[in-house]
């Protein structure tokens, strides 16, 4: 729910290497083709090769998506081979003739066969996954962890709660999460910005529904914050706001039940430092340094980085929108 950004050209380049090698040809070239074909072309421009594949931005990821003619994939093959067998049990049904009774069931046949290897493609190529973890040739280095290093996340960004780095250069402090599933769009499986680096909570959560529609990798995450919140005073009772279905997918609310607490110790900060605490302080000071501690200077000396909504910090702060919002709410309820 929170903009990421995107990879270092040179990650890029070096992800594609990485994992050209370990599909071969013939298998590029199948995918490709079975994508085209699942395409609704008058909407959209083909995918032009496997390296498109791998590397397409998420703008570009979803609108091949939402154009995939429905049912698509899997599902859809699987749906052609069951019309074939019974149009060819029908057909058969109604032929006396031996000789062309086996010339159509030959026909069927090589048609059935046909989609049958171009499911087992799709599943070959869904399982490659399992190198995603793999060590680069020369490196020595695993992949992801090289992904990690170079998007430079240590936040999960879908619930801005749970610390995700690494521990060390062999164990991932995160899980790739495949915003379109695996299972419902095997071919994006090893396309990069389909792989969001999460927390396993998150990645877990999600697991259970489809329903998702915010992906941090989506440049229009960037124009209009999707993470918000909603705190009562003085209670400290947060509550997320249904900015998109993927709050309640993740269970969000529940997530943050938990920090009430550091929402009144803001609130407290406040109720400590109150106005009449700022200028008896004032008056502890000569009137040609008041400009010291202006009532900005004051609440940055109290809150910190939560006054300011800077994204590119906020990314790798766990709780920042929490208490980016709690200080707005503040600043509401004090009117100063």
């Amino acid at each position: 729910m929170i903009y990421i950004g995107t990879y270092p050209y040179k990650e890029i380049l070096e992800y594609t290497k990485y994992m050209g090698r370990k599909v071969d040809k013939q298998l590029k070239r199948d995918i490709v083709q079975l994508i085209n074909n699942d395409l609704d072309k008058s909407r959209v421009k083909e995918i032009s090769d496997f390296e498109e594949l791998l590397t397409m931005d998420f703008t570009r990821l979803k609108s091949i998506y939402d154009n995939f003619k429905k049912p698509f994939g899997i599902e859809g093959i699987e749906n052609k081979i069951e019309f074939f067998k019974a149009m060819r049990d029908e057909d058969l049904a109604k032929i006396d003739d031996i000789n062309i009774k086996k010339y159509m069931d030959n026909i069927y046949s090589n048609i059935i066969l046909r989609l049958e290897k171009d499911k087992n493609s799709i599943i070959e190529f869904k399982a490659k996954y399992k190198h995603f973890t793999g060590e680069r040739v020369g490196k020595e280095k695993k992949n992801n962890i090289e992904l990690s290093k170079a998007l430079k996340l240590t936040v999960c960004p879908y619930c801005n709660r749970n610390f995700i780095n690494n521990r060390g250069e062999r164990e991932s402090g995160r899980q790739f999460d495949h915003f379109y599933s695996r299972s419902k769009v095997p071919y994006f499986a090893l396309s990069l910005y389909n792989l969001v680096p999460s927390c396993t909570v998150c990645n877990h959560t999600k697991k259970t529904s489809n329903n998702m529609t915010c992906c941090p990798f989506d440049p229009e995450n960037a124009i209009e914050r999707k993470l918000k919140f909603k705190v009562e005073f003085p209670t400290g009772n947060i509550s997320v706001q249904k900015t998109a279905p993927d709050v309640e997918t993740l269970k969000l609310n529940e997530a943050y039940e938990i920090h009430s607490e550091d929402v009144k110790r803001l609130f407290n900060k406040e109720k400590k430092y109150c106005r009449d605490y700022r200028k008896r302080l004032l008056k502890k000071i000569a009137p040609g340094h008041h400009y010291l501690l202006s009532e900005q200077q004051f609440d940055r000396m109290i809150f910190g980085e939560a006054m300011y909504l800077d994204h590119q910090k906020f990314r790798n702060e766990p709780l920042s929108y929490l208490k980016y919002d709690t200080y707005k709410t503040i600043k509401k309820f004090y009117k100063y």
